[in-house]
């Protein structure tokens, strides 16, 4: 069995070049066998745009016919309190947020503003068809706000800096931690009508650590190599 030279990644012996850093394979004790079946793909399959329009149908046809069904059994078995708004309104959510992307073209950037902007509708709708409307400032907006607030960043962070997957999957935990944070604060303004932090402090610095961690390991060659042959990362 041959490894590569670069990564140390295992080769199988139909490879030409390494799967994982692409490096050309050249073991003259072991040529290369054009016989047996490569057990890698032999090009990379993407999402066509075809295929994409019709996963978009497929969704939308379920959740038409999900909604039909729900207005159906409301209609026959509502006695006064209907839920419908609650359900159909979900169905509209998991539309906005599922099938836009499959069928138009736009940055990532404005799918994330449509999918805030829809949670925060359909919350505003649940809370005032409910009568409790007072956690929809106090909770779902800041806590909504927060998540919009991460993905923008990561969005940027990736869109600018372009970081490996060691720093991305580091940015998204401490960004997890101060999202954490922000649902603390929101949770405590709404119910006790004061700013402090509780669980969310110990979140945050777990999260803090392991994203140090990562990033001392990103930065030591030796670890991330190691990384790399064991993970295939």
């Amino acid at each position: 069995m041959s490894y590569c030279v670069n990564c140390g990644v295992e080769l199988h012996k139909t490879a030409k070049r390494c799967p994982l850093c692409k490096l050309e394979v050249v073991n003259p004790l072991q040529p290369q066998d054009i016989v047996s079946p490569t057990p890698y793909p032999g090009q990379e399959v993407s999402l066509s745009k075809t295929d994409r329009r019709y996963a978009a149908q497929i969704l939308s046809i379920m959740l038409a016919l999900t909604t039909a069904i729900c207005i159906i059994i409301d209609f026959i078995y509502s006695s006064g309190n209907s839920w419908l708004v609650y359900t159909v309104g979900a169905f509209v959510l998991v539309f906005v947020i599922t099938v836009p992307p499959l069928v138009l073209k736009a940055s990532a950037i404005k799918f994330i503003a449509l999918d805030g902007a829809s949670i925060l509708l359909y919350l505003f709708i649940v809370g005032k068809f409910s009568g409790i409307f007072g956690w929809f400032y106090s909770i779902a907006v800041p806590i909504v706000a927060s998540i919009f607030a991460a993905f923008v960043i990561l969005y940027f962070y990736t869109l600018i800096k372009r970081p490996g997957k060691l720093l991305f999957t580091a940015a998204l935990i401490f960004l997890s931690g101060l999202l954490c944070v922000c649902i603390d604060i929101s949770i405590n303004i709404y119910l006790y009508q004061v700013v402090k932090l509780s669980w969310s402090l110990i979140v945050l610095t777990s999260c803090a650590a392991l994203a140090l961690a990562l990033y001392a390991t990103n930065r030591n060659m030796h670890i991330r190599n190691e990384l790399r042959k064991r993970f295939h990362l």
